[in-house]
């Protein structure tokens, strides 16, 4: 039962991330600042980490 939480918990960031970077940092640090935009390269870094959140998901998924 906690594998496939973990699995749509991962799931559900590693999309958000992926089609939507800036509603990750804001959800994660823009919360903590005023009138702050996050750089390119850390719009970058999160769209990528998204994804392999999701591939950990799946493998987590089909190893379980």
């Amino acid at each position: 039962m906690g594998g496939i939480l973990f699995f749509f918990i991962l799931l559900i960031m590693g999309v958000i991330s992926v089609i939507s970077p800036e509603t990750a940092w804001h959800l994660s640090k823009g919360w903590q600042f005023k009138d702050a935009e996050p750089s390119d390269a850390v719009l970058v870094y999160i769209r990528v980490a998204g994804a392999i959140e999701v591939l950990a998901g799946f493998y987590l998924l089909f190893t379980m």
